[in-house]
């Protein structure tokens, strides 16, 4: 669970409709995603063209291709196989924004990163379409030592706080109120492999309850608030999560139990619709149609058509 997100639980009886576009808030979970979208100009590609980047394309995940573009010193940059990145999250609405205060600065300080294409390729990217755990990632930054990143993150979370962003599953947020991320994994290593201690090798799996592996100590100073799984509390004083549906990039849809103000308890449907979730070009997000939706179902409940909901809360 996080900040910023909206909660609407109704009894587990059909699956609800699907839902149309969407504004900026944070967490949503069952919506159609919008196709279509038009951009007279990509003002992400024309700025990556201006700062003379190199266009490539990467095989992200399972998904399919991402495109990306980075500085012909990124390739030549000796880098350890693995070790801290840092991910900057970005909307499509505020990416050539971000674009601007980060890109030069790295570019100055030749530091080795990579940042997507282009505004309808990071739109999809929002949408997970290409994998969940990619979700946000538009600028992605390498490090070349531990050093290095503990001094990267803090400047960039300074001059990125203004921004609001979706958020980044499979990596520790910085604090509360950052677009920065972080986590530990794969940097130069073609296998996608990482070495233990014991010289054992895993895959990285980039799984989000685990950014950092237990065997890696964690450089920042001040101890970060790591996501807390929604499985290990109470969900709003009365819900026990029994199993998770679907997690995406709009929010999650979960099975619950509620022991709250039924007796015997009974079983619920959850969902959770995150800020900037699955953001519209109309600035409609994931939070936004949860609304809507529990709006649209509180009265065709009425008819006996559909499951009734129960509560809408925001966080």
């Amino acid at each position: 669970m996080t900040e910023e997100n909206n909660l609407s639980t109704s009894e587990e009886k059909s699956k609800p409709p699907k839902k149309e576009h969407g504004t900026t808030s944070n967490y949503s979970a069952m919506v159609s995603y919008s196709y279509g979208f038009y951009m007279k100009r990509d003002t992400v590609s024309e700025r990556i063209k201006t700062h003379c980047l190199t266009f490539y394309q990467q095989k992200d995940s399972p998904e399919g291709i991402v495109y990306y573009a980075c500085p012909a010193y990124s390739k030549q940059t000796a880098l350890p196989s693995q070790g801290f990145k840092i991910h900057i999250s970005a909307t499509f609405l505020n990416s050539e924004k971000i674009f601007d205060i980060a890109i030069p600065y790295l570019l100055t300080r030749r530091i080795a990163f990579k940042v997507v294409a282009s505004n309808r390729i990071l739109r999809l990217l929002n949408e997970d379409r290409f994998g969940y755990t990619q979700v946000g990632k538009f600028i992605t930054i390498y490090p070349d030592s531990v050093g290095r990143f503990v001094s990267l993150i803090y400047e960039l979370d300074k001059m990125l706080i203004n921004f609001e962003a979706p958020q980044i599953p499979s990596d520790v947020r910085l604090h509360e109120k950052s677009i920065v991320y972080y986590r530990y994994g794969v940097i130069d290593n073609p296998n996608n492999e990482l070495v233990l201690p014991s010289g054992s090798i895993v895959k990285d799996e980039r799984d989000p309850n685990v950014p950092i592996p237990e065997w890696v100590e964690n450089p920042l100073l001040k101890s970060q608030d790591l996501q807390k799984s929604i499985s290990q509390k109470l969900l709003l004083d009365r819900y026990i999560l029994l199993k998770v549906l679907r997690q995406r990039a709009k929010g999650l849809v979960a099975m619950a139990l509620d022991v709250g103000n039924t007796s015997p308890p009974r079983v619920v449907i959850l969902k959770e619709a995150r800020k900037l979730g699955a953001l519209g070009h109309k600035g409609i997000d994931a939070i936004d149609r949860l609304e809507k939706e529990f709006s649209f179902m509180k009265e065709v409940s009425k008819l006996g058509i559909c499951p009734s909901p129960i509560e809408l809360t925001k966080g």
